[in-house]
């Protein structure tokens, strides 16, 4: 294994796509343990920008603006043939990253209507592979869910589409509507357009270039099934089933099996 600190701009930045494997669980996490707090330390650096911003201002002297750090993941390299966008398993921290990207596909929804094109362009690429460059549709996400969750995903993070029917009761689809809110009122888009934008602009930096993840690369030799189980042994417990289905899942991902003839064996 090989580990480096990244920011969002160097983990998105690129055309990537890191895609959860079918042995993960469903997105789980909620407002009140991951969503509320992730949001307010993002706000609270997003607030230290803007201090400093003030303080060159009038002359003063600024703090330093101390990065957040979010946590780790692992990824596995995927092997796609030459031209195509790269694209990596998440082993690990798959809930972390999808978050991640609720929350800067949000921003980006309230930066467009209120902020300037630039920080909406530079929030949107971190948020979507370029168009030109996708072999098929879904593949301008830069993260793409487990089966169970695409669907809500898919419509969280499209602007244009309204969610409607069993999608508005996912995860997913609650985590985008909370970010929304969250940065819409903490920016204050109702009063001052132009403090509303210069709020905003601080929230880009700090989501682009201020949170630190670790990134755990998987070489050749690795076994990505026993580091699976190894990270999560102290987290939410995994079930015997859990373990079982990871391990068929994943034996018939490298035996090039589609999902139905992996339960079917």
């Amino acid at each position: 294994m090989k580990s480096n600190t990244l920011t969002p701009f160097e983990l998105f930045g690129n055309q990537v796509r890191y895609t959860v494997p079918l042995f993960q669980r469903p997105y789980v996490w909620n407002e009140k343990d991951q969503w509320g707090p992730l949001w307010e330390d993002v706000r609270t650096v997003a607030e230290r920008i803007l201090e400093n911003k003030e303080a060159q201002a009038s002359g003063g002297k600024p703090t330093q603006a101390v990065p957040h750090f979010l946590g780790a993941i692992v990824l596995d390299q995927k092997m796609v043939p030459t031209g195509l966008i790269q694209e990596r398993h998440v082993i690990d921290g798959q809930q972390r990253l999808t978050t991640l990207q609720l929350l800067m596909d949000a921003a980006q929804e309230i930066v467009a209507e209120w902020g300037s094109d630039a920080d909406a362009s530079a929030l949107g690429s971190l948020v979507l592979n370029n168009i030109s460059q996708v072999a098929f549709s879904d593949q301008v996400f830069k993260v793409w869910p487990t089966n169970y969750d695409r669907d809500a995903f898919r419509a969280a993070m499209s602007n244009e589409t309204e969610v409607t029917g069993d999608l508005e009761k996912s995860r997913i689809v609650a985590a985008h509507t909370f970010f929304r809110k969250e940065v819409k009122d903490w920016a204050e888009v109702t009063g001052d357009p132009d403090k509303a934008a210069l709020r905003l602009n601080a929230l880009v930096l700090a989501l682009s270039q201020y949170l630190h993840i670790v990134v755990i690369d998987l070489e050749e030799g690795d076994n990505a099934q026993v580091i699976f189980e190894t990270l999560n042994h102290r987290g939410t417990p995994l079930l015997a089933a859990d373990l079982i289905k990871n391990f068929v899942f994943r034996k018939a991902e490298r035996d090039r099996l589609r999902p139905q003839q992996a339960t079917a064996h």
